[in-house]
């Protein structure tokens, strides 16, 4: 793109315009056609000259859009890729059955991109709405090592400044940890089923959704992609954020556990190693000869993390024995 597009929910935005972009340009190539096969100039014969003129024009304007659409430009007069006046000439020029063809792709097509999707309104969704969509963030709690790394990710945002000293990892390997963590999370939720309820996936159920959404969208033939991203944020405040309530774990899932656990027994021992870092630093500047204290709890504390690390470290272990039993059911 020449210039940066601003939308909401960028990552899936982008993908769907990435998407139907690269449809349209293997289309093309694959019934070998160029610019004038597709925007045919019109009959000219009897025509007076200014309205041939004009229709040259419209036609010209027609193909410089194909072209955008084609190679994914997109720009102030085309943010959503695909405007109203392209749609047809594509539709019919590249053999499109539809307009929910040409924009999502027919059924199968649409089922084989949906998870790939779900992944970008996932990062979506936790990287600019998790206060606005606490959903995800909840669900995905479910699986043991986001939640571990869910909670050093908290508390580095706490104590941006003690992250290393506090925690023993340095922020690059941290935010490091707590992408793979996420993202893990995300294609065990896809997979997940809700116990007793339904043999549908979480990621079945997306599907059937998102087709149900484009569905919907079919019947704006006329918009093409326009206000996608506001389209977007509808389907996620509606039917993706009820979905995403209903696979929210109990408070005694082994994920729910980890995350309780952990942040309680962190946050109280960071507070206390501040207040002990406190102290050293006001005594040494002070000329103090006092130890701090000969009952200081900073060991036991320490203690209590080991047995809870081996904790949660047989709670991970035998979740992902049962997600591989479940798998195989």
């Amino acid at each position: 793109m020449a210039q940066e597009i601003k939308y909401e929910f960028s990552n899936a935005c982008n993908y769907l315009f990435e998407r139907m972009s690269n449809e349209v340009a293997r289309r093309i190539k694959e019934l070998r056609l160029q610019a004038k096969d597709i925007i045919v100039s019109r009959n000219t014969a009897g025509k007076h000259v200014a309205k041939v003129q004009a229709e040259e024009k419209e036609a010209r304007s027609l193909r410089i859009l194909l072209s955008r659409v084609k190679n994914n430009r997109r720009y102030a007069a085309n943010k959503y890729l695909v405007t109203p006046i392209i749609i047809d000439p594509l539709k019919k020029g590249l053999l499109f059955n539809d307009v929910r063809e040409l924009h999502w792709g027919d059924y199968s097509v649409t089922a084989s991109y949906t998870q790939e999707l779900f992944v970008q309104l996932a990062t979506d969704i936790l990287d600019d709405y998790l206060d606005k969509y606490p959903a995800l963030h909840e669900a995905l709690l479910d699986y043991v090592p986001y939640a571990k790394w869910s909670v050093y990710f908290e508390l580095s945002l706490k104590y941006p400044d003690d992250v290393q000293y506090l925690l023993g990892y340095p922020q690059e390997e941290l935010s490091a940890n707590v992408l793979d963590a996420r993202k893990q999370a995300i294609a065990r939720l896809y997979e997940m089923k809700r116990p007793g309820e339904t043999d549908d996936s979480f990621g079945d159920l997306f599907t059937d959704m998102f087709i149900g959404f484009t569905n919907e969208e079919d019947k704006k033939e006329n918009e093409g992609f326009h206000k996608l991203d506001e389209r977007i944020e509808n389907f996620v405040a509606g039917e993706l954020n009820e979905l995403l309530e209903s696979f929210k774990p109990s408070d005694q899932s082994f994920g729910k556990r980890t995350h309780m656990i952990m942040k309680d027994d962190l946050y109280k021992n960071m507070e206390h190693n501040l207040f002990v870092e406190e102290r050293r630093t006001f005594e040494i500047q002070e000329n103090y000869n006092i130890s701090i204290n000969e009952h200081d709890p900073t060991m036991l504390w320490q203690e209590v993390l080991i047995a809870n690390q081996q904790y949660f470290e047989a709670l991970e272990k035998a979740q992902k024995g049962l997600d591989h039993k479940w798998e195989f059911e």
